[in-house]
């Protein structure tokens, strides 16, 4: 069932950017997305918690790990995390967030617009009304626009519905889709599909968490649904990524649940979103942006070795060629993202997590054969 939702917000916040707080002291910093920018180095947005709230963050360092700026966005009695960023034609950056109002127990999406020193333009809640949303993941669109996904929740029924709103650059609601009805359905990703766009997550229709199926919806560019799919992976299941390959058909990463273990997964699928194989690796990494399809027609993805993340290459069948470990220290690493570089190698970015409520946010870079160039901890 799909639902157009026909009204706007025009509220327009001014967050506070919380340049005087060193980025340094907070107690909690996770790091959920991490891209190459345009003059060599990298980016990232998460979150850090202060003593009072806690804030988006962007972090930009070097090509070899060195920092070169960070920046901490929010206000008191709020809950502020980044989800993705964009580098924009103006060499600024875009980030899709999560608002929690802790006074009204309220969550929006909102979307941050900054330079590229990572000043404050301006910020926006977007879609939404009196549910809680909550958002996931956000790509670039054709015209400077960006489509955003997430989730509706409907307290009381306890219902999900994927959530979409389309907007321009400077965050102007063109159009806002749900789907769902029944149960439980979200969405984790979305990537480009001819004249449209697929969104990868998940579906439960008995509302009950131990029953959720990875879910595929197909999309127009006017959000109209195409066509969607379910796939059952283990007895539980949900699909993170979702990547093109050199075939024209599409890579999705999720995670499963059989019995008392959980798997990390890879599903292939053709253009039309039917099964083709599905591999399964031990261990569950829950990276939101966690596969990358390669020019041997390969697959690199995250998978968990010995209670830690670890990289790995696959054949075009999803059989491993190599895993490499990202982090051999003491503490517990927590990878959410990898994406290739210009190199010809990775950059990786999540947490470590060191025990007694600290984090700390960890970022590794390796060539095009996993073996590790250089880590930092922020």
């Amino acid at each position: 069932m799909r639902i157009l939702i026909c009204f706007l917000l025009p509220w327009i916040i001014i967050l506070n950017s919380c340049d005087k707080v060193p980025f340094l002291i907070a107690e909690k910093k996770i790091a959920n997305d991490i891209i190459e920018t345009s003059d060599g180095g990298y980016i990232l947005t998460g979150s850090a918690k202060f003593k009072n709230n806690t804030q988006i963050i962007l972090l930009k360092i070097d090509k070899d790990g060195n920092q070169e700026w960070s920046k901490s966005f929010g206000i008191e009695n709020e809950v502020d995390k980044g989800y993705t960023v964009i580098e924009t034609t103006d060499n600024g950056f875009v980030v899709l967030a999560k608002q929690t109002s802790l006074g009204l127990n309220k969550e929006d999406f909102y979307f941050l617009k900054t330079d590229k020193d990572g000043n404050e333009q301006f910020a926006k809640i977007v879609g939404g009304g009196s549910h809680d949303y909550v958002p996931v993941h956000m790509t670039n669109t054709s015209g400077n626009e960006y489509l955003l996904t997430g989730y509706m929740y409907t307290e009381g029924n306890e219902t999900f519905d994927i959530y979409l709103v389309k907007i321009t650059e400077t965050a102007e609601t063109k159009w806002v889709n749900q789907f769902g009805g029944t149960g439980r359905q979200s969405g984790a990703f979305i990537h480009p599909y001819p004249n449209g766009y697929l969104v990868i997550g998940s579906s439960d229709t008995v509302n009950n968490y131990i029953a959720a199926q990875t879910y595929l919806l197909a999309i127009d560019s006017d959000g109209n649904e195409l066509w969607s799919k379910t796939f059952r992976v283990g007895n539980v299941s949900r699909g993170n990524t979702i990547k093109e390959t050199h075939d024209s058909g599409f890579v999705i990463y999720g995670r499963s649940q059989e019995d008392s273990l959980c798997n990390t997964f890879l599903l292939k699928v053709d253009n039309n979103g039917d099964s083709i194989w599905t591999k399964k690796y031990n261990g569950c990494v829950n990276g939101y942006n966690s596969v990358i399809s390669t020019s041997d027609n390969g697959f690199i993805l995250l998978t968990e070795n010995c209670s830690n993340v670890a990289i790995t290459k696959t054949d075009d069948l999803g059989n491993i060629v190599w895993q490499m470990p990202i982090y051999e220290g003491s503490h517990v690493a927590n990878i959410q993202c990898v994406q290739a570089t210009t190199d010809g190698g990775y950059i990786l970015s999540g947490y470590l997590n060191k025990g007694y409520g600290e984090l700390s946010i960890y970022v590794a870079k390796t060539d095009t054969d996993g073996n590790l160039s250089w880590s930092s901890e922020y």
